[in-house]
């Protein structure tokens, strides 16, 4: 089974969201510290290193590495191998962020890319009527499990098991009736669905206008599709023009590995692969939210 970056938000969701976070954030330490060399890369624990560069400002070694704390609580639950894994997903997504995030903010600014009112409300609407669809298949699969429960023919291990789908069912009901009650996602992180969908579309676009800048090939993400090779064209350029540079050469790996992997990726057809920047993806697919609860079944 191929490897899928991240779980659930696609690759420019994911940069979008954190960077807008980051850009509340404090600013980093003192820019004065020299670089490391290539060939003397970050020590691991070395904090106050400066890993790489972008757009004029450094990233140190802690912005990108897990808290040790967790780390130590974490070799209570996994193996070596795992915690190593995990370490190295975390620091994947913590410099792509810190990386990418600004060179494609300085893109879309640089492009005037912004959604409109009328996309974002389009994706809403397409959200809601994927909402009512999936909610009337699962009330229909409620009607199916409570016949076989009312039954009586059901074994004990059976009817336990009837019993925990049904649960889980009214859960995924009353999950999506809330969100369309509210328009919140979720009750303990109340993300707003006009939230969701602006940077929705606003990724959209950016991809839009990339594929239709670097072409290339289009892969699968949850999130929406991906022009991966664009992404990697870009990136390459913006090194090359100075834009940005990883100074730890085992970092750099880290950070080029979603880019340049294919076994990690899903791809589309060169023409399947065109069209989802032709007109936009949740116009022809069915779009229930920000997670497909329906693979949990």
């Amino acid at each position: 089974m191929k490897k899928r970056f991240p779980i659930f938000w696609g690759l420019l969701l994911l940069v979008l969201f954190v960077n807008l976070s980051l850009s509340h954030s404090e600013e980093a330490p003192n820019q004065t510290q020299p670089p490391p060399s290539a060939s003397n890369p970050t020590s691991k624990g070395d904090t106050s290193k400066v890993v790489a560069m972008v757009l004029g400002k450094e990233i140190l070694f802690s912005q990108i590495e897990p808290d040790q704390r967790l780390i130590e609580t974490s070799k209570q639950q996994m193996s070596a191998e795992q915690l190593t894994e995990a370490v190295r997903e975390y620091q994947r997504e913590q410099i792509t962020t810190l990386v990418f995030g600004p060179l494609l903010e300085k893109y879309t600014s640089d492009h005037n890319i912004a959604p409109t009112q009328e996309e974002i409300d389009g994706f809403i609407k397409a959200m809601h009527e994927g909402r009512q669809n999936q909610i009337k298949q699962w009330k229909a699969q409620e009607e199916e499990l409570l016949k076989e429960l009312n039954s009586g023919s059901l074994a004990e291990e059976k009817k336990k098991e009837t019993s925990q789908k049904l649960e889980m069912i009214r859960g995924f009901i009353s999950e999506y009736e809330h969100i369309d009650a509210t328009g919140q996602t979720n009750e303990q992180i109340p993300i707003g669905e006009a939230d969701i969908a602006k940077q929705f579309v606003r990724a959209w676009k950016i991809n839009k206008s990339l594929y239709e800048q670097y072409g290339g090939r289009v892969i699968f993400q949850q999130a929406g599709p991906e022009p991966i090779d664009a992404y990697r064209t870009f990136l390459e350029e913006k090194e090359k023009g100075g834009a940005y540079k990883i100074y730890d050469p085992q970092l750099k790996e880290v950070f080029w590995e979603y880019f340049v992997n294919d076994q990690m990726h899903t791809f589309y057809s060169k023409e399947d692969g065109g069209k989802f920047f032709d007109k936009p993806w949740w116009l022809t697919q069915n779009v229930q939210g920000v997670q497909n609860t329906s693979d949990k079944l």
